[in-house]
């Protein structure tokens, strides 16, 4: 917080009076000039932040002595500067200023102190709150509320209050949170920062592996306390992953309305994105995913139940893996399908990706022409406005590869064929009833 001292300055300058004696009609002496015998200033100490202003004023005695001049100087420009008495504060650091009258000085002692900032996992209190840290494990757990000093705790419960406005900061070292919930008992957060502060403690910037199993495994479980920073983003910036790393960690969060900007990695880990948003109602952003070499359960349930989401990022593989899409956008309100243009299918990918998207009119183009088991079971049941599917693939629709794929979709529309494929199998299994096919 700013703050200013203002000191009143009394340098009074008063020329001592003796008798004039001298004849009348000549000019009288110039009055004696009593010396300064000591010089205060009413602080010898100020705090200031980069930027601030202080005024220094002071005082000489004895009263009526004459003062001519008064010198101010800094004993350290690049930390704060001094003009007649105003101090300006340009950095953090220590710098004496002094102020000098005649043979006499006096100094003061600035301090200029940058805020705390810390770019690690934050709680940024949104009014007054209070935190449960749920630790099973005793895990070594580092906070630190405002402009207190950091605090460790093992405990299996950890409970951390805060006043409207003031920042929680969270580091550790602990490989894997798997266990540990951070859940609101009172009022609500922002939440934002790098969350690698808690695996790397201060060494978190430019760290980009995750190395134990469910590391951040349902950290934020049914939250409902945590919404997003009007202008600071959740990071999580892994580009190595593990098996269920990020897996239900924001399941069930209702007041997140945008996830961190992007999931960075490129090659994913077994159920690394499983649920991690699902059921978080008003999700209406999702971070980019420019994974191209999946595996299995890898985006399953990722999205499913965000009735927000209208908009799916891009998912560039080309090569697919087991159950990799499995419910992904599932329940939710997307106008527009992703591009999909794998064409090495596995079993159960694309199950129930579409399931009950009720604003879904047009499929994305299915370019495959060889299926796996289940691979399109499911796909699109319950979307009750879809009426377009471009479909290339070959084989024969069966129990194997699109058991209910159009069921609960739109009465009538229209399905386009591979031009080589010689089936006609109608029904929820197929091609829709009421549907016009073209090739």
């Amino acid at each position: 917080m700013k703050r200013f001292f203002t000191l009143i300055l009394a340098i009074l300058a008063v020329m001592a009076c003796t008798p004039n004696l001298e004849p009348e009609g000549q000019d009288p002496q110039e009055p004696a000039e009593l010396a300064v015998e000591s010089e205060v200033l009413s602080t010898n100490t100020l705090s200031l932040q980069p930027g601030e202003k202080a005024n220094l004023t002071g005082r000489v005695y004895p009263d009526n002595c004459k003062v001519h001049s008064v010198t101010w100087t800094s004993s350290n420009e690049g930390v704060a500067t001094v003009e007649n008495g105003l101090v300006t504060a340009l950095a953090a650091g220590e710098a004496i200023i002094t102020a000098k009258v005649e043979d006499f000085s006096v100094t003061c002692t600035v301090t200029v102190t940058v805020p705390f900032s810390y770019g690690g996992m934050c709680m940024e209190a949104i009014n007054s709150a209070s935190l449960s840290i749920y630790n099973p494990n005793g895990l070594a757990i580092e906070y630190k509320v405002e402009n207190n000093d950091w605090t460790s705790s093992n405990g299996t419960s950890i409970n951390i209050r805060a006043n409207t406005g003031e920042r929680v900061w969270f580091r550790g070292r602990n490989e894997s949170y798997s266990g540990v919930i951070f859940r609101n008992t009172s009022g609500s957060f922002y939440l934002y920062g790098n969350l690698m502060s808690l695996i790397y403690g201060d060494d978190f910037e430019d760290k980009k592996e995750l190395t134990a199993k469910e590391t951040f495994y349902e950290l934020f479980i049914q939250n409902s306390g945590i919404y997003n920073h009007p202008a600071k983003d959740i990071e999580l910036p892994a580009t190595t992953l593990t098996t269920s790393c990020y897996r239900n960690m924001f399941y069930k969060c209702p007041n997140l309305k945008k996830a961190m900007s992007v999931l960075p990695a490129t090659e994913l880990a077994p159920n690394c994105y499983t649920g991690m948003f699902q059921r978080a109602d008003k999700l209406e952003n999702a971070p980019k995913l420019p994974a191209t070499e999946l595996t299995y359960s890898c985006y399953s349930h990722m999205f499913n139940g965000c009735k927000a989401l209208k908009n799916a990022p891009k998912l560039p593989a080309t090569k697919l893996a087991e159950a990799c899409y499995q419910r992904m956008f599932c329940n939710t309100l997307l106008t527009k399908a992703p591009e999909l243009p794998a064409t090495d299918m596995e079993v159960g990918c694309y199950q129930y990706m579409f399931q009950n998207c009720t604003e879904l009119e047009k499929a994305p183009v299915l370019p495959a022409t060889q299926l796996s088991f289940w691979c399109y079971g499911d796909m699109f049941k319950g979307c009750s406005k879809l009426n377009y599917i471009k479909a290339l693939f070959l084989n024969k629709p069966s129990d194997y590869y699109t058991p209910g794929w159009v069921a609960g979709v739109a009465e009538n529309g229209t399905l386009v064929k591979n031009p080589n494929a010689t089936w006609d199998v109608r029904g929820i299994n197929g091609i829709p009833e009421g549907w016009t096919v073209e090739y």
